[in-house]
């Protein structure tokens, strides 16, 4: 039996394919709508990719809790859906004079996060794009375990102010 190869899924590879831009919540004068292409590439979001670490640098998690449905004398339990939790940790590189998520992640400033997926980093922002954006608030920074061999860097959490806007397909203005 022959494969066909059409009915495979293509996929994209992680590296180069991520855009993460932050920028202070005061600057983003869209909110809570989502910025628009103008917003997104003007100088208030500042690009903060290549700052993050592999493995830990975009640490986020999505849990939902489960509400049980139990019935009088019925063999199996339901389920709901019920509150979700968004939760977000960076990592980043820090120590030179050309920082640039250090300065940016000021703690308890609200922050505005836009990601983009699955598109070449270096692609300029263009209508129709999807993101998710997060709306923040900086936690406190703190310094990870210096060891040899290794670069200086920070872990920081960032708290959820606003329900998560995944997937938004922005426009132009």
């Amino acid at each position: 039996m022959a494969i066909n190869v059409s009915s495979q899924p293509r996929s994209v590879a992680t590296d180069d394919n991520l855009l993460i831009m932050c920028a202070p919540l005061s600057a983003v004068t869209s909110w809570p709508e989502a910025p628009t292409v103008s917003e997104l590439a003007a100088a208030s979001f500042v690009d903060v990719t290549y700052s993050l670490t592999a493995g830990s640098g975009w640490a986020e998690a999505t849990n939902e809790d489960e509400i049980t449905d139990e019935r009088l004398t019925l063999s199996e339990v339901f389920a709901k859906g019920g509150r979700t939790t968004n939760t977000l940790s960076l990592q980043y590189v820090y120590g030179t004079e050309d920082d640039v998520a250090d300065p940016l992640f000021v703690e308890r400033e609200l922050l505005v996060f836009a990601v983009r997926f699955a598109v070449e980093h270096d692609e300029p922002i263009a209508a129709g794009q999807k993101f998710d954006f997060w709306l923040v608030e900086a936690g406190r920074k703190s310094r990870d375990q210096v060891a040899a061999n290794a670069l200086f860097t920070k872990t920081q959490p960032m708290r959820p102010q606003a329900k998560v806007q995944r997937d938004v397909a922005i426009t132009a203005s």
